[in-house]
């Protein structure tokens, strides 16, 4: 990634315009006679200099004068090189489906691969050319503290540009509970049916078995066309074992079966796996790759569910910052299968509100872990004052921790005007002589934001840092 100094920038450019004429002419010069400057090479252009993220979160990637690196005929559905890559190692902190992607965050047409682990020679474990018009969505099974290494390349080996990495969670919809409780479901991307049940079980469970007709009307409706649109989803009836001889991954015995007109037909002899129309509702045999199959339909058999549990609080519930000081609050949990975790935050005066935590920059610190149990605010700012607490679910139920109440003080605002600056200083003095006066005098005001120091205490102690910061600012 590059980033660039406006100020820096116009003094360069002022410095051209002045001093530099015979260089800038120069520069003319080789631009008229076609010549061109070769844009700088990402950081990231190699796979040995593959950049550290984790989480889920939105990366910005630029492969703007980056070579091609990784191995040819990337992805088993094209025959073309991702060219012009740049290479990301992506520590997960979560257990389940994961979706890395480009769609709608670039323009360009491009090619992501994930690697099981971050060794440059890893495994293939995903990838995607042409998932969403010309870009790419590649989903695979994360295992929470494990490493995966990320490529972003270009179809073309003429075109690169810029964009957004977003990886997020690959669970579309769930839990969603069956009529009588006793099955929770879930559906998720997966672009192979080993997939799909690679990800059942991370959840606890395995690609849905169906018993009845009732059951399959449910799963068509209320989980493949969880939002109304029309999906194809694999199911965990198979016949990899043996030729004609259909059986539910689960084992449970076969009750049920709604096969379109002349299916199972095993087209192409290779056709062992089995798809729901979400039209239909009727079944397809299909090869463990098919095309137009790119949903996994997974149940979970809630009595083998344990619900959610705290086994970590955060602490201390009472959080008093500092402007630009890093916060981490920790909470662990048990439950089977792993709940899913997300922290969420309310103002102090709407302790009832709460909303979801996304990693990266909000209009404060930059969050990261809001999907994790290890929450990490850096540099905070008045802004990210507020309640906090972790949710905890899976398809048995959810536990919330305690709420952490988190303030954070902008230093040495002590007539509380959202500034820092000389009309601050007889309330400073104030608040250290008289603190009831002060008290009286500035209602509202916390005198810990007299605290410049940040030791946890307002004394004399923060004298010469207020002045410090009076004059030359944080």
């Amino acid at each position: 990634m590059k980033s660039t100094n406006i100020a820096v920038a116009d003094a360069n450019r002022r410095q051209l315009n002045t001093s530099a004429r015979p260089c800038w002419a120069a520069f003319i010069a080789v631009a008229l006679l076609g010549g061109a400057l070769a844009p700088a090479q990402p950081a990231n252009d190699n796979c040995q200099d593959a950049e550290g993220i984790a989480e889920f979160g939105l990366f910005v990637w630029d492969n703007v004068g980056a070579t091609t690196d990784g191995v040819a005929h990337l992805c088993p559905t094209i025959s073309r090189q991702a060219n012009n890559d740049v290479w990301y190692c992506w520590e997960s902190g979560f257990d389940g489906p994961v979706v890395v992607t480009t769609c709608g965050q670039t323009t360009i047409d491009t090619v992501v691969a994930v690697y099981d682990g971050c060794d440059c020679g890893a495994p293939l474990l995903a990838c995607s050319d042409d998932a969403c018009g010309l870009q790419s969505r590649a989903t695979f099974n994360a295992v929470a503290s494990q490493f995966y290494l990320i490529r972003v390349g270009s179809f073309s080996a003429a075109v690169t540009g810029s964009g957004g990495l977003l990886i997020e969670s690959g669970i579309l919809a769930g839990p969603i509970l069956s009529p009588d409780a006793t099955s929770a479901y879930y559906i998720t991307e997966a672009a192979t049916w080993h997939i799909g049940q690679a990800m059942a079980e991370s959840l606890g469970g395995n690609l849905v078995t169906i018993n009845s007709a009732d059951e399959n009307e449910f799963v068509r409706a209320s989980v493949l066309r969880f939002d109304g649109a029309d999906r194809r989803g694999w199911i965990g009836f198979t016949d990899q074992d043996r030729e004609g001889d259909f059986t539910w991954i689960s084992g449970e015995p076969v009750d049920f079966t709604n096969w379109g007109g002349g299916e199972p037909n095993n087209a192409g002899n290779n056709e062992h796996y089995t798809e729901l129309l979400g039209g239909s509702g009727q079944w397809n045999d299909v090869p463990f790759n098919h095309a137009l199959t790119r949903f996994a339909l997974i149940e979970v058999n809630l009595d083998a569910c344990t619900p959610p549990s705290v086994q970590q609080q955060p602490a201390p519930l009472e959080v008093l910052a500092c402007d630009g000081q890093t916060i981490n609050l920790n909470a662990a949990f048990a439950g089977s299968p792993a709940p899913q975790l997300q922290w969420q935050r309310a103002p102090l005066n709407e302790p009832e509100s709460f909303i979801p935590l996304v990693d990266g920059v909000s209009n404060g610190a930059f969050i990261s872990g809001a999907q994790t149990g290890d929450l990490t605010l850096t540099g905070v700012l008045p802004a990210d004052t507020g309640i906090y607490h972790c949710l905890a679910f899976n398809a048995c139920g959810n536990v919330y921790t305690q709420p952490v109440t988190l303030r954070v003080s902008l230093r040495g605002d002590m007539n509380c005007d959202g500034a820092t600056n000389n009309f601050d200083i007889d309330p400073f003095v104030l608040a250290l002589v008289d603190p009831p006066l002060y008290e009286a005098t500035y209602p509202g005001c916390d005198p810990r934001n007299g605290d410049v120091n940040c030791d946890g205490g307002f004394n004399n102690f923060d004298i010469d840092p207020f002045v410090t910061l009076l004059i030359s600012g944080p």
